[in-house]
């Protein structure tokens, strides 16, 4: 557990300054810098290069995840497993690539007439999705290998960085639109090439395989896992994109940079879960194919917990803040203030769930896994188009949080009825009880004051409350008992 606790904390501090600057980037500079119509041109063209981008390693990704830990062997160059791993991206690119640009009258046809924008630079997808193939599953690789931070700074920063710097030059006319969009993509380009520096100095990758270690048995067996999964990576990762996606066909692109804006407020929220998962994930595959039951029980009921209470605490932030913080952005981004209390809702329900994911898909029970998968982007393809039509950005935004509360349950209720597991107590109950109390600070009157000065004060209020709710009702004593903050503690009484 010691090493999940280090980089969990690195990774999280990493991610929640990730968070900043990318609140620095979307909520400030690019409603400042780019008019809504070119913010939705980069996030349809980024969303549309993630759909892509998520099915093309084959699922590989998934797969050296729970496989890895079989070969890992430093002194044989862990069998070169590295040259097998890398035939699948290399081929779903090929495959997936060459369809989408036979087909591409199609596709481009179904943004003509609101995305007209998005059908000019379409060809940006080809470049964009293949850095964002081999990027995720480089990234597996070294969390594979426990090394998660670099990944994890150069996704969560460097990239964010870069973003303010092209957005910047734009707005000074340094660069056009076309170098602007040509940058973007090369973010990701480069970001490919320092992660393919990063891997040679920490292990020595080969590219031939040793079939006499991954033998022909064994490549059957990673292959048909996944594959498998090939469509459960495009079903994870489509959920996250697939709104962007299909607003882009029946709204305005200007309207589209509303949404893909406000919607990026929530993703505050789940920063711990992305920190956490990229540890998590090696380490509970490990402990679950060693059938150490007691250490995954234990990580996913610890999961639940600090994931609740830290997005219990950010949940509250945005929500009670939301309008306050809209007033400071151009006018019409007020549109997506509905968009914020809905996203909200549904991403803290997936963080109170805990690593229910890496509990099925990394155990004997994945195909139950797989198959809630693929429902679940039947559902929210189904419900986008119901719902769009209907309520427009709330209606993307309901369809996502519809989707995933469903996912979350059908997780939840399988686990807990197949693996006799579930990561719920009477700390869970205290918790949300919490939450739900420190709603009430919206009634607190605070003057009339800026928006930015009601922000703070509210901030502090519920900081305050929150902070002092937890440790009296004992929801996570340790965290005083041992771990950072008993250190800083510590050392701040000079012990």
């Amino acid at each position: 557990m010691g090493i999940i606790k280090r980089q969990g904390i690195y990774n999280t501090v990493l991610s929640y300054v990730g968070v900043v600057i990318g609140f620095a980037n979307i909520l400030v500079i690019q409603p400042l810098f780019l008019s809504t119509e070119e913010i939705g041109l980069v996030r349809v063209l980024y969303s549309f290069s993630v759909l892509m981008a998520s099915l093309m390693p084959l699922g590989i990704t998934n797969a050296t995840t729970r496989f890895f830990p079989v070969f890992r062997n430093p002194d044989n160059r862990h069998a070169g497993y590295f040259g097998f791993m890398l035939l699948f991206p290399v081929v779903g690119y090929l495959l997936l690539g060459g369809g989408i640009f036979v087909f591409k009258d199609f596709f481009v046809g179904q943004y003509a007439a609101k995305s007209p924008l998005f059908v000019e630079y379409f060809n940006y997808v080809f470049p964009l999705s293949l850095s964002l193939n081999l990027i995720s599953v480089f990234n597996v690789y070294c969390f594979a290998h426990f090394r998660t931070s670099v990944p994890v700074f150069l996704q969560d920063i460097f990239t964010r960085v870069c973003s303010i710097l092209i957005v910047s030059a734009y707005f000074v006319r340094l660069i056009d639109l076309d170098m602007l969009v040509t940058s973007v993509v090369g973010i990701y380009a480069l970001q490919l090439v320092l992660l393919t520096i990063y891997m040679l100095r920490f292990d020595r990758p080969a590219l031939r395989f040793d079939r006499t270690v991954i033998t022909p048995a064994k490549q059957r067996e990673v292959m048909r896992y996944a594959l498998l999964f090939s469509f459960a990576a495009l079903a994870s990762m489509g959920l996250k994109q697939l709104d962007v996606v299909m607003l882009g066909r029946k709204v305005d692109l200007a309207l589209v940079g509303v949404y893909g804006v406000v919607a990026t407020i929530p993703a505050v929220i789940e920063g711990p879960i992305f920190a956490l998962e990229k540890i998590l994930s090696a380490t509970m595959s490990d402990a679950i194919q060693h059938r150490r039951w007691d250490e995954v029980r234990r990580m996913y009921t610890l999961s639940s917990r600090y994931l609740l209470l830290i997005g219990g605490l950010f949940f509250l932030g945005i929500n009670l803040s939301v309008h306050d913080l809209l007033t400071l952005m151009p006018e019409e981004y007020m549109a997506g203030r509905n968009v914020v209390y809905i996203l909200s809702a549904g991403v803290l329900f997936n963080m109170a769930t805990g690593s229910n994911t890496t509990v099925l898909f990394y155990s004997e029970h994945y195909r139950a896994g797989l198959a809630m998968l693929l429902g679940l982007i039947v559902l929210a393809f189904g419900t986008n188009i119901v719902l769009i039509p209907m309520f427009g950005l709330e209606g993307a935004a309901l369809a996502t949080v519809s989707s995933l509360l469903l996912f979350n349950l059908m997780k939840f209720g399988y686990i807990w009825k197949e693996m006799k597991m579930q990561p719920f107590d009477g700390r869970t109950f205290r918790n949300v009880m919490l939450i739900v109390l420190c709603l009430l600070i919206i009634f607190v009157p605070l003057g009339d004051g800026s928006a930015v000065w009601r922000i703070v004060v509210r901030s502090v209020l519920i900081a305050g409350t929150y902070l002092a709710g937890v440790h009296f009702l004992r929801i996570a004593p340790e965290l005083l008992e041992e771990g950072p903050v008993r250190t800083f503690i510590d050392r701040f009484k000079g012990k």
